[in-house]
């Protein structure tokens, strides 16, 4: 008897405080990959040259695409309709240029025109960046 008592006082007190879980299993919060910070936007020799620094580790980016007419003064509080959606991969050569931790894409240049850009990072697991800042080229 002397050694039941301490025996069920062990078990009890084992399983009152029970295994450490305490609720439901939580999921690891995703992290959303870095954004671009640096997008810059040039004309040369009748095309557009934009350029950003790649974020470590990542390789996949959408860039949104919006034009104006060149002669029609911009509307300052109005959103920027951004009607074209080009996705990018760095690992394919025929889409970007990339030397060392810098991208180049070409686009076309459209007389007349500004076209605004914005870029969003995707990461392998599909999670999106904020969007970069918005550069503004203008094809007089």
């Amino acid at each position: 008897m002397k050694i039941v008592v301490p025996l069920l006082l062990f078990f009890l007190l084992a399983g009152w405080t029970g295994c450490g879980r305490k609720g439901p299993p939580a999921a690891p919060e995703a992290v959303a990959p870095e954004r671009v910070t640096d997008l810059q936007g040039d004309v040369v020799e009748r095309e557009i040259r934009l350029s950003w620094t790649i974020p470590a580790g990542e390789r996949l980016f959408r860039l949104y695409k919006a034009t104006e007419p060149f002669g029609q003064e911009p509307c300052v509080d109005c959103p920027v309709r951004f009607t074209q959606e080009i996705d990018i991969d760095t690992a394919d050569p025929k889409a970007v240029d990339v030397a060392g931790d810098k991208v180049i894409y070409r686009d076309s240049a459209e007389a007349g025109y500004r076209s605004l850009y914005k870029i969003v990072v995707i990461s392998a697991d599909g999670l999106r960046s904020k969007y970069s800042n918005i550069v503004c080229v203008p094809v007089p």
